[in-house]
Parts: C-alpha cells; structure tokens; sequence
C-alpha cells in the first residue's frame, strides 16, 4: 500500500529510497491521539471532525528532531511526540509551542563564594558566609491565585441578575393588582348605583376589600 500523509495540503507520498517516514496515529495513547487529531484539523466531506483509520498516516515533515529518538537506524517516535510542524495550515490553526523548560540546577554557594579569607577572625568569616547565604537564599513564596475571587464574582453577578428577574416579576404582578382593584372598586360604584347594592354593603365590602389588597402589597 502506497502511504501519503493525511495533513491538509501536504501531498507527500512515501517513496523507494525516500528518507521521509511516515508514522502511523497512536491509537494505543487515547490522550496522545486527541493531540494528534487536532493538530491535523482536518474535517470529513460532511464537516464533522477527522476520524483517522489504521492506515492514516502522517509524515516526518511535521515532526521536529526532538521528537526521535535518539541513535536508531530508522526513525522512532518518541511516546510523547506530537506532530507541531504544519506550513500549509492558516496562522490561526497553527498549534502554540509552549518552549520546554530546563530544571534548575541547584546552585553550589560554596563554589560560586570565592572567599579568601586571610587574616580575619572565626566570627567575621561566620558573618560574612551568612551574608553571601542569605543574598542567595530563595524562599518559595506561595502562588496567589484569583481564582476563589472570579467565582464569587460570578456567583455575585448571578445573584444580580436573579434579583433583577425577580423585581421585574414583582414589578409586573403589582401592576396587575393594581388594575385588578380598579376593575372591583368600579364594579362596586355601579353595583350601587343600580342598587344591587347598599351603601353599608357597598362601604363594607370596599373597606374588606382595601385590607385584603394591603396584605398582598
């Protein structure tokens, strides 16, 4: 089977005596596979993602030497290797490289003090080495985060906008009774009027009516 790489806009295909690879996608490293599908962005003819077969394959051109291994006769990927390197794809879609840190190297701080102390006392050489130790001595200082802030700001915000809802609602039921006791209160004045109704009862039933309106507001 004549293997070509699968990243979008590269037509490279393996040839005899070609010194390009082509490397298979890492199916046994479900986390390194993701990685891997991503960094390809690619989509099938429906415009879902990519889904990569047995015999996808991406070449070597991607890769960055790091990612051999080292002192092997053919190439080797490494397990954590992660194709990075795509020409062809749009500045927006090309993968941010996060440099490798090197490990700090203890500092010696005898070796780096060059002390000659020649005609001084045991308490003045004492003093000067506590000097230089603690000119060279890093306290590691906790690393303040805002992260318990923002999500108190956003429950904040929240309960803002809740409490908003809430009068609006509040606002809208208030309006309603309003119209509600209008509508009674005339009802009552043409009750009356037709004599249907009493002054007394017209009185009192305005006057109960009025309490039952004070307790809902």
């Amino acid at each position: 089977m004549v293997h070509t790489c699968v990243v979008t806009g590269c037509h490279n295909r393996k040839q005899k005596d070609s010194i390009r690879s082509f490397h298979s996608f890492p199916f046994s490293d479900p986390e390194r596979l993701i990685q891997w599908i991503s960094r390809v962005s690619r989509q099938d003819t429906c415009g879902n993602p990519w889904k990569p077969t047995k015999y996808s394959k991406i070449c070597s051109d991607h890769f960055v030497p790091g990612d051999y291994e080292p002192d092997t006769e053919r190439k080797v990927l490494r397990n954590s290797a992660v194709p990075s390197l795509f020409p062809s794809h749009p500045s927006h879609k090309q993968p941010t490289l996060k440099p490798r840190r090197k490990s700090p190297k203890k500092r010696s701080f005898q070796a780096d003090v060059n002390c000659t102390f020649n005609h001084e006392s045991d308490t003045e050489i004492s003093a000067k080495c506590s000097r230089v130790m603690i000119d060279h001595c890093y306290t590691n200082q906790p690393v303040e985060t805002n992260t318990e802030l923002e999500n108190l700001r956003d429950n904040l915000e929240k309960a803002k906008s809740v409490i908003k809802e809430k009068g609006k609602t509040i606002k809208c039921l208030r309006q309603k009774l309003k119209r509600r006791d209008a509508t009674i209160s005339s009802i009552l004045d043409e009750m009356e009027e037709i004599k249907l109704l009493s002054s007394e009862e017209h009185h009192l039933l305005k006057l109960n009516f009025d309490k039952e309106t004070l307790s809902l507001n």
